[in-house]
């Protein structure tokens, strides 16, 4: 080979690999400046839910009640909760989540604690923030088809699977843990705290679904609940316990977030039964249905 056409080979591959390393920088440019945006976005979102729990709840204490003469049982985690300065931040705040996941290990344990709003139309909140800031974050909310009293047959509330396990993002341990044996033995209750009660509800399944599955049917009858009922207990992960029971037709209560890529129907699905609802009164007195708190 000749030495003019050695040169022009070495040209053609020098302009071939300062292409590429052209395009290699404006990608990786491009990237970077969008997984900063997003990470001041989520940065933003976190810091506004946190300011939110800071100034509108406290953790108090366990309310306890006795069973017998020497002896006392805890019904759930006492928060105050300043109802109507929340609800002055947003018309649409319906109750407050608290759920303290207790995994076999500290990798696998976790705590969701966000206030609930109910949408009025579909997807308000998917890119919303509780205090009406446009993030991708979105807010915890409850399906326009369920019932925001929490005394409905089937409850559906959503949130986005954060990549920083904020929001609903934290939901994907219970999957990685895969200690069904473990959630036997150690019930998981998550309670919802209303204006006038707290409601208490115990984990009995979960499952890697889509959006178009059974769980997140609609039901306004005892005919349709059953049939979602039957679902649930037709999973190889439910939780068959002495602690609830399907008798009067319980809420049952569903948590789901994406489970793929944006923008696919892919879902994970927490499904809990409600075992109680107390009023916040001194003896944290049971209620059986919202016509007992009237």
């Amino acid at each position: 080979m000749s030495k003019l056409k050695k040169k022009r080979s070495f040209k053609i591959i020098d302009v071939m690999l300062i292409l590429i390393l052209i395009i290699g920088l404006t990608v990786a440019g491009v990237y970077g400046f969008y997984y900063g945006k997003d990470y001041l976005s989520h940065k933003q979102a976190r810091d506004e839910y946190e300011q939110i729990k800071n100034e509108y709840t406290t953790v108090t204490d366990i309310t306890t009640t006795k069973v017998a003469p020497d002896e006392t049982v805890a019904l759930f985690p006492e928060k105050d909760i300043d109802w109507y300065g929340l609800k002055t931040i947003n018309k649409d705040y319906i109750g407050w989540l608290y759920f303290s996941f207790e995994g076999n290990s500290e990798e696998y344990s976790f705590t969701l604690d966000y206030p609930i709003v109910y949408e009025t139309y579909k997807n308000q909140y998917l890119r919303t923030t509780f205090e009406g800031n446009s993030n991708s974050a979105g807010t915890i909310f409850m399906d326009m088809s369920s019932n925001p009293s929490f005394y409905g047959y089937n409850d559906i509330i959503y949130g986005h699977h954060m990549r920083d396990d904020s929001m609903f993002g934290a939901l994907e341990l219970i999957h990685e843990m895969d200690d069904l044996d473990y959630i036997k033995e150690h019930p998981q209750y998550l309670y919802i705290y209303t204006k006038t009660a707290c409601h208490k509800y115990m984990l009995v399944a979960y499952e890697q679904t889509t959006s178009a599955a059974k769980s997140y049917g609609v039901a306004h009858e005892n005919e349709t609940y059953d049939q979602l009922k039957d679902n649930i207990k037709s999973m190889e992960t439910y939780i068959k316990s002495d602690i609830y029971t399907w008798r009067g037709r319980p809420e049952i209560l569903n948590l789901s977030t994406c489970d793929g890529p944006s923008g696919t129907n892919q879902r994970f699905a927490l499904h809990f039964v409600k075992i109680n609802a107390y009023t916040y009164d001194q003896n944290a007195t049971q209620i059986d249905s919202e016509s007992d708190l009237q």
